[in-house]
């Protein structure tokens, strides 16, 4: 399900959620790709533009996100595998 909801006109300035990595291929000398399981609580994340390409699966209940990516605000219910590819330098 991806469902198109009302974008917020201005998203706050605080950072408020936590973000804890459970699992991790860190450790298992992986060239050129990696994979984390992270716990995302509510609230606001700034997550920085990397030099690397992301993929971001969904696993959970449905959650209702607002994005701004590259200045473009996006908003929508984000439910069990769906997944967000997000271009290196975004």
């Amino acid at each position: 399900m991806n469902a198109v909801i009302p974008v917020p006109t201005q998203i706050p300035p605080a950072h408020s959620g936590s973000r804890i990595a459970l699992r991790s291929s860190k450790t298992l000398g992986w060239q050129g790709f990696g994979a984390e399981l992270v716990n995302v609580s509510a609230g606001l994340h700034r997550i920085p533009a990397l030099k690397h390409h992301r993929v971001g699966v969904h696993v959970g209940g449905p959650v209702r996100a607002h994005c701004l990516c590259n200045e473009k605000p996006h908003s929508r219910i984000q439910a069990h595998g769906d997944a967000d590819v997000i271009p290196a330098g975004l």
